[in-house]
């Protein structure tokens, strides 16, 4: 169990740092000074006994002063417009999607062009392999996107979901080519996110669902469990917020979609959980007429 809470941190290390040196020192110092990380009686360093499992002790670990220093300077640098425009990218995700990112802040091409040089010159930016550009770290997204306001960010997470649709017009019962299926899924779960980060779970339900249901028929059971998981997750934040909807119907449907493919990736136990949920929402006439069929 000890080893397992070891490769945790080392999983955590590599997640974090991307591999860059600095990073890594400069996370080796936090868990230290967090006693996440303690020196035993040989001198041997370990991972610090904890009920918590050590992925949350792990996840929890503030951002090093150093490194938020490092990221804090070079957004400083940036123009008002374009720490605006950065706000949203980050909002966007680590990879930026340009033709997204036009549409939310009503940009024409010169303007937008500008404004991501600027973020390239000062190395918040940098080009991807396909042509496009994603954040240089991280850390440099995710410390934007922290300092928003809530209001803010969940509008910008509203509007980057609209834009979505209506730059990839997806519509959720269109007939797909299997070999385009996942990527389309990767899409339905983008704005199915979206939705749900911007405070609008009865949205973003359905493109968590479609999502998960084109997942699994591509074979990305992992990616299947964690869309259903989080579409279940959404519809009991709709269902508590309006008492509109057969919201309990839609679950138990997840909780059978979840309990297949559970069982489909061999956690059984999780399945039968999963199972006895949709079951548990019978009431006891509908339970004995499916019984009889």
């Amino acid at each position: 169990a000890h080893r397992d809470a070891e490769e945790a941190f080392v999983d955590l290390l590599a997640r974090q740092s991307e591999g860059k040196h600095f990073f890594v020192a400069e996370y080796l110092r936090t868990a230290i000074a967090e006693q996440v990380l303690v020196r035993v009686a040989n001198g041997r360093w370990t991972i610090a006994e904890s009920e918590a499992p050590t992925e949350e002790l792990c996840e929890n670990l503030p951002l090093p002063r150093s490194l938020r220093e490092i990221v804090q300077l070079r957004l400083d640098r940036l123009t008002d417009e374009t720490r605006r425009v950065l706000d949203t990218a980050a909002v966007i995700g680590r990879r930026i999607d340009v033709e997204v990112l036009r549409k939310v802040e009503g940009l024409d091409d010169a303007s937008l062009v500008a404004l991501l040089d600027e973020m390239l010159r000062l190395a918040v930016i940098e080009a991807a392999d396909d042509g496009g550009y994603r954040f240089v770290h991280d850390k440099l997204r995710e410390v934007p996107e922290a300092e928003l306001h809530v209001a803010r960010r969940e509008d910008l997470h509203r509007r980057v979901a609209q834009a979505m649709e209506q730059v990839y017009g997806l519509e959720r019962d269109a007939v797909v080519d299997p070999g385009r299926a996942l990527s389309r899924s990767t899409k339905h779960a983008e704005i199915g996110r979206h939705w749900s980060a911007g405070a609008e779970p009865a949205k973003a339900v359905p493109y968590l669902v479609e999502a998960g249901d084109r997942a699994r028929g591509c074979h990305a059971v992992g990616e299947a469990i964690a869309l259903y998981r989080q579409a279940l997750d959404d519809v009991a934040r709709a269902s508590a917020a309006s008492a509109d909807g057969d919201w309990w119907v839609l679950a138990r449907r997840l909780d059978e979609k979840l309990g297949d493919t559970l069982t489909f990736a061999g956690h059984h136990l999780e399945a039968i959980e999963a199972f006895q949920r949709g079951m548990d929402a019978l009431d006891q006439e509908q339970l004995l007429e499916r019984v009889r069929l």
